[in-house]
Parts: C-alpha cells; sequence; structure tokens
C-alpha cells in the first residue's frame, strides 16, 4: 500500500513537473511570438521589396526601350526629312546651274554659227550677186540670234539652226536636265511682217500640217555600202 502510494506521488510529482515545463515553454513562446512574427513580417517585407524593385526596374526598362526606339524613330524620320529637303535643295541648284550653263554655251555655240553664217552669207552674196530687199536682207542675217533672244519659247541648246528651207529644227526637251523625253519636234521659220513664205516653205509647211514626216535609218554598215556599190554599177 505504501508502494503504491509512493509511486502515485511519484507520477503526479512528475506531471506536475511536466506541466509546469509546458506552461514555461508556452509563456517563453508567448513572449518570443511577437519577436517571431516581426522576423517572419521584416523578412517578408524584404523579400517584397526586392520583388517590387525588379518588376519597378523591369517595367523602367521596357519603358525606356520604348521610349528609346520612339525617339530613334522620330529622328530617323526627322533625318530622312532633313536629307530628302537637302538632296531636292541640291538638284534644284544643281538643275539651275546646268540650264545657266546650257544657256551660255548655246548663246556661245549660236553667236558662233551666226559669225561663221554671215560669213558665208556675206561671200555668198559677193560671189553670186545675189539682191535682198532689206526686210529678207534683215531676218536672215539675224536669223541665228532668234534662239538667244529673251521672247525665244524653247531652250537655245534645243535648237539646230539649218537655214534651208526652213531656218530652225527645234528638239523640245532635249537638254531639260534628264534629257528622257522629247516633247515635240517643232520647225521653226523666221519672218518679217511683211514678208510672204517661200514656195519652198509653204510645201514644208504643208507636208508637216499633212503629217507626212516619218523616220528612216541607214545601217553604215550595210544600207550606205550597197547603195555605193549600186552607184557605181
Amino acid at each position: 500500500m505504501d508502494n503504491s502510494h509512493l509511486f502515485l506521488s511519484s507520477l503526479l510529482l512528475i506531471a506536475m513537473i511536466m506541466i509546469g515545463i509546458l506552461i514555461y515553454r508556452y509563456f517563453s513562446l508567448v513572449k518570443q511570438l511577437p519577436l517571431l512574427i516581426q522576423d517572419e513580417f521584416d523578412d517578408w517585407r524584404q523579400k517584397a521589396e526586392i520583388e517590387m524593385k525588379e518588376n519597378i526596374r523591369a517595367c523602367f526598362q521596357e519603358w525606356r526601350d520604348e521610349e528609346l526606339q520612339a525617339i530613334i524613330a522620330n529622328a530617323r524620320e526627322e533625318a530622312l526629312t532633313t536629307a530628302h529637303n537637302l538632296f531636292k535643295n541640291w538638284r534644284e541648284h544643281e538643275l539651275e546651274t546646268i540650264k545657266r550653263e546650257q544657256r551660255e554655251i548655246a548663246t556661245r555655240e549660236a553667236k558662233s554659227q551666226l559669225i561663221k553664217w554671215k560669213s558665208e552669207r556675206e561671200r555668198s552674196v559677193r560671189q553670186g550677186g545675189i539682191v535682198r530687199t532689206p526686210a529678207v536682207a534683215d531676218g536672215k542675217l539675224n536669223g541665228p540670234l532668234i534662239p538667244v533672244l529673251p521672247n525665244f519659247h524653247y531652250n537655245p541648246k534645243d535648237t539646230r539652226f539649218i537655214g534651208s528651207p526652213v531656218d530652225f529644227v527645234v528638239f523640245d526637251g532635249l537638254n531639260n536636265g534628264d534629257g528622257n523625253h522629247i516633247c515635240e519636234i517643232v520647225f521653226v521659220e523666221i519672218k518679217s511682217r511683211t514678208s510672204d513664205l517661200a514656195r519652198s516653205e509653204k510645201l514644208v509647211k504643208d507636208a508637216i500640217n499633212a503629217g507626212r514626216v516619218k523616220w528612216v535609218e541607214y545601217s553604215a554598215n550595210y544600207d550606205l555600202q550597197q547603195l555605193t556599190k549600186r552607184a557605181f554599177e
């Protein structure tokens, strides 16, 4: 009986000790719980801040790339526009320079042809004793100068003086910058106010107005050789 009582007393003591230990641990955990919660919160906040910073950095990087692409596109468009305007201005300036040079060259050539033509004409007049009225003589002598006058409507560079049966043939557009298109071919006869067309001039005019105009080519390697052979047969 005493042993049983002693055993129960021991068990009760052990149980009380265990309960005391559990109570102590409980209160210790209760005291440490705010610290543990704070530590967990600090860890979560730190991870959240890092993740938020990464997201902000990624968003900023994406926005910066988009803005950079937009800036580059705008800069490229402005550069192309500026380059186009510069090229357009340069081309217009070059075309004006070329036209001015061509007109100067045409003027010099026309004056040279005029001097040559006057010399030949004077020689022909002296040799043949040809008599011209003042109006005809004035028109023939001044004819080669017509293309360089301000009221002449064609480019002097496009004008070819032939003298007879008409004064000029104009290949309008032959020297207008690109040189890839001729607007029309014009036969020009210079007349004074009181003179009429000669018979040969009227025949040329009638043929042109009737459309009796065509293009003919001869091959220097065959056609002209055949013509030469037939000429000596």
